[in-house]
């Protein structure tokens, strides 16, 4: 047919190309007349704020519009409506569909052409080079994140002022991409910052503040630090749980995983799921991490058969959205590996944690705590085949590096050490026979 109705996006239809030709035959127009009334009529409809769930439908319907019109974009003329389209659409496909791959060209074209522009340092350039730094954190490379997000924090706190709102939102993403690399020396006074200056200016129960105090929690759970955390926790509880806060949600939960409460941590990661899925969608990159966090919590309760094919559907997700060498993809290949070795089956778990082991060590570091996580999960699956003498300097270097990372104290070097204990006293038996 000449006309067709599209499911998707809904309330959207599609006209035949012969049809738009004789169309645009019948305008009179030049074809740089009609570019430009396009993207008129685009700036005036694009959402400002393409993070927003909420605006996520309307960007849904003008994404092919904004395509098109990119097509043919040149940044030269310095056109602030181009510039727009183009920063909300890369917003859009990195934050509803993680697209980076067509978002990151996009972000660096804004960057360019603002600080062409309006300078390094004007308040709009410092904002684009803000989305490229989540961006390229969002898609698991805290190299090239870290000093974008170091420039944009400094540049901030002179233009802006320490306190501004932007200047304390840099603060929090930048303390955040410290935790995701395992920093969390350098994480927690930041994050404590972060949550201190936000109550001062925007309130205690901002949603911004809120947010920074998610992220102290989930800093001090990671860290072990549970007598700290706890008040906090109760405190951030109570407030996100009303606001239907999905990656509070997600973040708390994590605290109770740590401190072996699962019978809550269930309730709160159904909770965010149901919230997620309803929100974003099946396959968003936030439903994603419920899911596969969910699946992790049922496969230790015992479920593996609920929990098996959670974990597979997440694998499968992000390895199709985000890479194989993403960070999360890798978190979804080392669940489903513990999976197989709870089920006691060695053979099928070491393949897929020797593969998270290399990723991990080459995407994120040797010291990386998820790497050690690999590390020791590794020569687990060794010592449970019988190989104690391949499990043995693996057990020894996760304990080296926990108590040099994290420190002497800290659950997960605890742990380490009573590995190592094991091994050692199981082969004093051996030899004792």
């Amino acid at each position: 047919s000449l006309v067709r109705f599209l499911d998707e996006p809904p309330e959207t239809f599609s006209i035949h190309r012969l049809v738009q030709e004789i169309v645009r035959s019948c305008l009179g127009e030049t074809s740089q007349d009609r570019w430009e009334r396009a993207v008129d009529l685009l700036c005036q409809e694009v959402p400002k704020d393409s993070e927003n769930v909420s605006t996520w439908n309307v960007w849904r319907r003008l994404a092919p519009h904004c395509a098109a019109v990119l097509t043919e974009a040149k940044l030269s003329d310095g056109s602030e409506s181009i510039i727009r389209i183009m920063e909300g659409y890369a917003g859009f496909l990195t934050h509803c569909n993680a697209e980076y791959a067509v978002a990151e060209p996009l972000y660096r074209r804004v960057l360019e052409a603002r600080e062409r522009i309006m300078g390094p340092e004007h308040p709009d350039t410092l904002t684009s080079l803000s989305n490229l730094a989540k961006l390229l954190k969002s898609k698991g490379d805290y190299t090239a994140a870290e000093p974008l997000q170091r420039r944009a924090l400094e540049a901030r706190k002179c233009v802006l002022g320490p306190e501004h709102p932007d200047t304390l939102t840099s603060l929090s993403d930048f303390a955040w991409l410290l935790y995701a690399k395992g920093d969390y020396a350098a994480a927690e006074p930041l994050c404590r910052q972060a949550l201190e200056a936000r109550e001062r200016v925007l309130g205690a129960e901002h949603p911004d503040t809120l947010g920074s105090l998610n992220n102290l929690v989930a800093l001090l759970g990671s860290k072990g630090d549970y007598t700290v955390a706890d008040p906090l926790f109760c405190r951030a509880q109570e407030h996100m749980l009303d606001m239907e806060y999905p990656s509070a949600i997600s973040n708390l939960t994590r605290l109770l995983n740590s401190k072996w409460d699962y019978a809550a941590a269930e309730m709160f990661y159904r909770q965010a799921l149901d919230i997620r899925e309803r929100m974003l969608g099946p396959e968003h990159t936030d439903t994603l991490i419920s899911l596969n966090s969910l699946a992790w919590l049922l496969g230790f309760g015992g479920d593996y058969a609920a929990a098996e094919p959670l974990l597979r559907r997440t694998l499968e997700t992000r390895e199709r959205v985000l890479g194989p060498d993403h960070p999360a993809t890798l978190g979804s290949l080392s669940s489903l590996a513990w999976l197989f070795k709870a089920k006691a089956d060695p053979a099928a778990a070491e393949p897929l944690y020797r593969r998270a082991l290399e990723a991990r060590e080459r995407v994120l570091g040797p010291d990386h705590p998820s790497t050690l996580n690999s590390l020791n999960h590794l020569a687990s699956v060794l010592y449970a085949k019988g190989d104690h003498a391949a499990a043995k300097p693996l057990y020894s270097q996760v304990l080296e590096a926990r108590e040099r990372v994290l420190g002497p104290d800290h659950p997960s070097t605890l742990i380490a050490r009573e590995n190592v204990a094991a091994l050692l006293t199981s082969k004093a038996k051996r030899l004792g026979n």
